[in-house]
């Protein structure tokens, strides 16, 4: 059975008007599906993807477990409740999602990504690279995502989950650490992955791993072995190339070589990144592959911050300017009784 591309999203996020063209286009024979809400369910459909509500998929005896456990355990200045929406739950509960939707579906394997993820490859062509592993892994190690090629380790992760929350000790020296050391932390999905790492035998690998001249990105904002660029925003980022043909190019520091990009986390960048990624990406033509590596020539090619410096400097020139004249402006008139207080 062909492996489906999953997300699994609350809200109507932006960038998803980007994420879902982009997968799409790339991977026109996949299935792609996301588990969302009736918010994002009508973009979703405008793109193409088939839509499941997560709620159709909270039921189970591992499900009824959690919920009778969980608490939110975080640190003083971790914000883990958005709105009314507790995000640490969600962020653990999608898993279970995940789980109950690919077996009642019939999928034994699967691909799964942040909802962030611009995905630029064909990813059947790569799932041959991870066929000896059970997972892959992203966020530095401290994740499951990606190519997941054994249900079962989803299954014994989320067990895992359920005995932590039930730790009590272990629970009480997560409080202590938040309150003593890392006010700004929180116990997470992640934070059970590495004690899951711990305990069990994961036959995994680095999503990132360079294989074959490419990669697939963790997280732009990290650096990862890759040359980077600052923003003129100030974020430093993996300095991306794009060939014009809607290919991705990083040059790879340890390697001293450039590398494929086959996907890209661009989570904490501006929506304007979204954009300048998914019109890069449709000037790929039919059958058109990256090039081989000893013949690419970054020097020619143009960085994604450079492309952002040049559609995007001048508007956020202007819109700064227009902040900094309203403070001006604003308490001048409420002084002269013009504006409200």
């Amino acid at each position: 059975m062909n492996a489906p591309i999953i997300f699994c999203h609350f809200s109507p996020s932006r960038y998803l008007n980007y994420v879902f063209p982009a997968v799409k286009l790339t991977n026109p024979d996949k299935e792609i599906f996301l588990l969302g809400d009736e918010s994002n369910r009508p973009i979703a459909l405008k793109y193409g993807l088939e839509h499941r509500y997560f709620t159709e998929f909270d039921y189970g005896e591992k499900l009824a477990l959690f919920n009778q456990f969980y608490q939110l355990i975080e640190g003083r200045n971790h914000h883990g409740i958005r709105g009314e929406t507790d995000w640490v739950n969600f962020i653990f509960k999608r898993w279970f999602y995940v789980y109950n939707f690919t077996t009642a579906s019939g999928y034994e394997k699967f691909w799964h990504f942040d909802s962030d993820t611009m995905i630029l490859t064909e990813l059947s062509q790569h799932e041959y690279k991870f066929k000896n592993y059970d997972s892959t892994e992203q966020c530095n190690g401290m994740c499951i995502n990606g190519f997941i090629n054994n249900l079962n380790v989803v299954s014994s992760y989320l067990d895992k989950i359920n005995n932590l929350f039930q730790d009590q000790e272990y629970l009480s020296g997560l409080r202590k650490l938040f309150d003593e050391v890392y006010p700004e932390y929180a116990f997470t999905e992640m934070s059970a992955y590495l004690e899951f790492k711990k305990e069990s035998v994961v036959n995994s690998i680095r999503l990132n791993t360079v294989i074959n001249d490419s990669t697939f990105d963790d997280c732009m904002c990290y650096k990862h072995e890759l040359e980077t660029e600052r923003l003129f925003v100030g974020r430093e980022v993996k300095k991306i190339y794009t060939d014009g043909s809607g290919n991705f190019y990083g040059y790879h520091e340890e390697l001293k070589k450039p590398v494929v990009i086959n996907s890209l986390n661009l989570s904490w960048l501006p929506i304007e990144f979204f954009e300048i990624v998914l019109t890069e990406l449709n000037k790929k033509q039919a059958n058109s592959a990256p090039a081989v590596i000893s013949q690419v020539k970054l020097q020619n090619m143009t960085s994604l911050g450079q492309i952002f410096f040049r559609e995007c400097y001048i508007k956020y020139l202007r819109q700064n300017l227009r902040r900094r004249v309203r403070n001006i402006v604003k308490p001048i008139l409420q002084k002269m009784k013009i504006l409200p207080n």
